[in-house]
């Protein structure tokens, strides 16, 4: 049982956990027990993930705290809608909850004590001893201990999110344009470096879709046999320790070494969108090297996928970013469509994507429930990518907990 609450209202945290700790149907966990010069914040999330049940105290304290609020009570619903814990607002003192920003989504869950006063929630401190509202929690907290638990299935597949995020909401808008620049460039022998430009605001997981062109390109280049070799150019390498001045040359070679095998080299670079101007100059310095370099053969393919982020509304526009292709000449390329928020019709799209039907056979539960994620829209006709993947994880701990329950059944 994971008790959260805010520190300021740790004396009734104590009082409420001197009683638990009688009973033997209940372990609890609070941050109070956490190692001196442990970090907390990941044990706090491990164990609430763990917990059967979630207690939040709610208190004027609880609802201005900015951890317990956005973090520990929005970690609290994902696992109680998917089934995997018991949440339980505990009304401590006195505070609107029903109506504050922040927790509007608790409103569905009974809080205890289930007592009213003059017709409104009856909280911990109404009670005079106080130790009778404390027994009222004690006998919800004894019911919910006894409660069966779903036992966990040893042979289910665990949602793999990572695997599956690279083709959420099918952006084939975007892996379209890919088609004829691809395809002239596998025409060339010999040729150049490819160049694919993905800019985008920076919560729409820009390195999933790269992942997506990753999957895609040897059968796009038509060397469906042929090895991806992955890098990460790190501009960083090339520091001079002594000036703080970058030798742009040396890691663009480092991550060259690929090279000498057949097969694909996947090359994939940050900059910021912000500052493309002098974030330009690194690449050109990159591209420049291929005025005299050797060229490849067409065993091999090089494509560097430059992802460039930015707060929404802040990058640079899409003339400016083709405008570098004039200063390489020698290497092909495109520049994406910028990634944006995701419409309501490709979450079903999503569900028939055959990646997805491989991996999770239960496909027609999986459409029903994703039907759910349209919540999470609300009144938008758009979301961006990270919140709707977030949503999207929470659907699929809840699929797999349903065949968990077949299963004991």
């Amino acid at each position: 049982m994971f008790v959260s609450y805010s520190h300021r209202d740790v004396g009734y945290c104590r009082e409420l956990l001197d009683r638990l700790d009688s009973l033997d149907c209940v372990e609890t966990w609070w941050d109070g027990i956490i190692p001196a010069g442990d970090r907390w914040e990941p044990q706090i999330l491990h164990n609430l993930r763990q917990a059967d049940v979630v207690l939040l105290l709610l208190s004027p304290a609880f609802l201005k705290s900015t951890f317990c609020r956005d973090t520990e009570v929005n970690e609290a619903l994902l696992q109680a809608r998917a089934r995997a814990a018991d949440l339980v607002p505990v009304a401590l003192t006195d505070c609107h909850w029903l109506e504050a920003k922040g927790v509007e989504n608790l409103r569905p869950y009974q809080a205890i004590p289930r007592e009213q006063k003059n017709g409104k929630q009856k909280f911990i401190t109404d009670y005079k001893p106080r130790g009778r509202g404390w027994f009222l929690i004690e006998d919800e907290i004894i019911a919910l201990a006894g409660k069966p638990r779903l036992p966990v299935a040893d042979n289910l597949p665990v949602p793999d999110i990572p695997r599956l995020v690279p083709f959420l909401c099918n952006r084939q808008e975007r892996l379209g344009a890919l088609t004829d620049p691809l395809t002239r460039y596998r025409s060339r022998d010999p040729r150049g470096p490819f160049l694919v430009v993905v800019p985008g605001p920076d919560d729409e997981c820009h390195s999933e879709f790269v992942e997506r062109i990753e999957i895609e390109l040897p059968q796009r280049l038509s060397m469906p046999e042929s090895p991806v070799h992955k890098k990460y150019l790190d501009w960083s390498r090339g520091r001079d320790s002594s000036t703080g001045e970058i030798d742009f040359v040396a890691p663009a070679i480092e991550c060259l070494g690929p090279m000498l095998s057949d097969g694909i080299t996947l090359v994939t670079c940050f900059a910021d969108g912000r500052t493309w101007a002098p974030e330009r100059r690194k690449f050109e310095t990159f591209f420049s090297l291929w005025r005299n370099w050797p060229r490849i053969p067409r065993t091999k393919a090089l494509v560097v996928s430059l992802i460039l982020d930015y707060p929404r509304g802040s990058g640079p526009t899409h003339v400016e970013l083709a405008e570098f292709f004039d200063f390489a000449p020698t290497c092909d390329g495109i520049v994406l469509e910028e990634l944006n928020s995701i419409e309501k019709k490709h979450i079903t799209e999503w569900a028939t994507l055959p990646e997805v039907k491989a991996f999770y056979p239960w496909r027609d539960e999986l459409a029903t429930l994703l039907n759910r994620v349209d919540v999470a829209f609300g009144t938008s006709p758009a979301i961006p990518m990270k919140p709707l993947a977030e949503e999207l994880r929470r659907v699929l701990i809840e699929v797999n907990r349903l065949h968990q329950l077949r299963k004991a059944s």
